[in-house]
């Protein structure tokens, strides 16, 4: 074991709980724990079939937070790892007044 570590403890995963679409194929995302930051996702586009239609920028432009998930997600089951996005997140947090909006699909 890990000394300062419980052996109970359990890994907290991170929320999306808000998203907003930039240019370039990056989206800047708020997470639950307060972090807001800027996620490049451009290299996704030549990362296999399934990512095929976010090459399409309206369709990119379609991102919005999984209610279940609590994850970034696209029409047709495209979804990412929320831990991913928060680690890159953090590699370039903004500091904004207020949070985006949360675009939840209903």
């Amino acid at each position: 074991m890990i000394r300062g570590c419980h052996q109970n403890m359990a890994v907290r995963i991170p929320h999306v709980i808000g998203l907003g679409a930039l240019k370039d194929y990056r989206l800047r995302l708020t997470f639950d724990d307060g972090l807001t930051g800027d996620v490049d996702l451009s290299n996704l586009l030549d990362a296999g079939p399934v990512f095929q239609p976010l090459r399409d920028p309206q369709f990119f432009a379609q991102a919005y937070v999984d209610p279940k998930t609590r994850t970034v997600a696209w029409p047709g089951g495209i979804d990412l790892d929320p831990e991913g996005l928060h680690e890159e997140a953090g590699r370039h947090p903004v500091k904004v007044d207020r949070p985006p909006v949360s675009r939840l699909a209903s």
